[in-house]
């Protein structure tokens, strides 16, 4: 892989992950930060689009439907994670626009994919420019624009990203760890053991999510692949311990899908998909729900993180035609 693809896929994968934090975030009420994305993103922008964002929260905290302003380019930006109709439609009909006459309005979501945004008729103000397919971005969005720099903007942004967020500071890896190390022993303990081959091979993340039609769960897919590394450490500790849990899990994870892929004709693709994600957390709440040295967003997190592994690691779901002998996961 050339360094600059690495160096993409190192942005690719932090900015999703910002995204997902900062949706997870919201939903509980804890802003911070979504204060500090708009700061991050005026940031962010300037670098890859060559404008001149200022944050406007600063100085305005809870700036009326506005977070960022260029007054060069006369250009209004909304910073959100809420990808709703309804949150567009709210904004365009904000009085606070009318000091924004002739300005372009465009709307940054937090996450990997508004396509369907796009598609959907809005009252926009006679005084407002907007046009929705152009003018609502996404993360992806964003990556496009990224992925086409050249390698020194693209050095540029990775330095940015690496400056201003502590991804470290988004997840408490103790809990997290102690939360895998347990659910991990307990399916061990649980789960009965299958003929399985130890070996297992990787493909390509997106192809296999396009092959086997799983578009809704490719945003749940992409926010728990990023720790893959984690959960490995945790299998390879029980692997010191003369306790092959990865194998075991897997190989489980495989029985399971296998007998809900049975049901095909009754279950779409995605169905399967997170009701097999429902069974897990079942199977594990029911057992560490009383354990009051972890949260049920602990437990929860770390079923997730287990089930796209296996999703990964080709032990669930079909294999994308063509990719046998393809073992780079991306």
């Amino acid at each position: 892989m050339l360094n600059n693809e690495i160096t993409y896929k190192d942005i690719e994968k932090k900015l999703l992950f910002l995204g997902y934090m900062s949706k997870n975030r919201a939903r509980l009420n804890l802003q911070d930060i979504n204060v500090f994305a708009e700061d991050f993103f005026s940031r962010l922008i300037n670098l890859v689009f060559d404008v001149a964002t200022v944050n406007i929260n600063i100085d305005d905290t809870n700036s009326d439907s506005i977070d960022l302003l260029d007054e060069i380019n006369k250009t209004v930006y909304q910073v959100t994670v809420t990808k709703t109709k309804r949150k567009i439609e709210n904004t365009l009909g904000k009085k606070g626009l009318l000091k924004y006459q002739n300005y372009k309005l465009i709307f940054v979501i937090m996450v990997d994919d508004s396509r369907n945004l796009r598609s959907n008729t809005y009252n926009i103000p006679a005084y407002i420019q907007f046009k929705p397919k152009k003018d609502i971005w996404d993360l992806n969005t964003i990556l496009t624009s990224i992925k086409s720099n050249d390698p020194i903007k693209l050095n540029e942004v990775k330095e940015l990203i690496n400056d201003e967020i502590d991804f470290s500071s988004f997840i408490n890896e103790k809990k997290l760890g102690l939360a895998l190390t347990k659910v991990i022993q307990f399916l061990y303990n649980d789960t009965p053991i299958y003929e399985s081959s130890t070996s297992y091979k990787e493909f390509k993340i997106k192809e296999k999510i396009d092959y086997n039609e799983l578009s809704t769960a490719e945003l749940h897919i992409n926010n728990h692949k990023i720790y893959g590394s984690f959960l490995q450490k945790k299998y390879d500790e029980y692997v010191k311990q003369a306790q092959n849990s990865e194998t075991k899990i897997l190989s489980w994870l495989n029985s399971e899908y296998g007998k809900l892929k049975i049901d095909g004709k009754k279950y779409q693709p995605e169905e399967i998909y997170f009701n097999l994600l429902s069974f897990i957390e079942k199977r594990v709440m029911d057992d560490l729900s009383d354990d009051n040295t972890l949260d049920y967003e602990d437990i929860q997190l770390a079923c997730s993180i287990i089930l796209v592994d296996a999703f990964i690691k080709c032990k669930i779901f079909e294999n994308p035609k063509g990719y046998l002998d393809h073992v780079n996961a991306d």
